[in-house]
């Protein structure tokens, strides 16, 4: 699966236990390393591509697999909506960007209600 594949998750609201993860993979198929790298997450509304969550610091789990997650705060699942969500590495080296999805509208994410 390469990084344009459309993927679409969902999770309830509200529900922040479980830190949401992924995988990141180049346009070839192979995983990005991301030694000696930093990721953030974005996401935005679908509606109306407003700014949810600002690119704010994820957790690396497995540098050579590029396996990342990010820890939900209680606002970021409050809402029940589609949204968008990008993974972005900065090279610690030169300070440049890398964004995962790189077409940026790839990643679907669908906040549902609680029961």
């Amino acid at each position: 699966m390469s990084q344009n594949d459309l993927i679409y998750r969902t999770i309830t609201q509200d529900d922040r236990r479980t830190a949401f993860a992924d995988e990141l993979i180049k346009e070839d198929g192979t995983k990005v390393d991301l030694t000696g790298n930093t990721v953030a997450f974005r996401m935005t509304k679908k509606a109306d591509d407003m700014v949810v969550i600002n690119d704010v610091a994820a957790t690396i789990d497995s540098a050579i697999n590029g396996q990342v997650s990010y820890s939900w705060a209680a606002l970021d699942v409050a809402n029940t909506g589609l949204f968008h969500y990008w993974w972005i590495v900065t090279l610690t080296a030169t300070g440049t960007k890398e964004h995962f999805p790189g077409d940026g509208k790839k990643r679907l994410l669908e906040i549902v209600a609680k029961v």
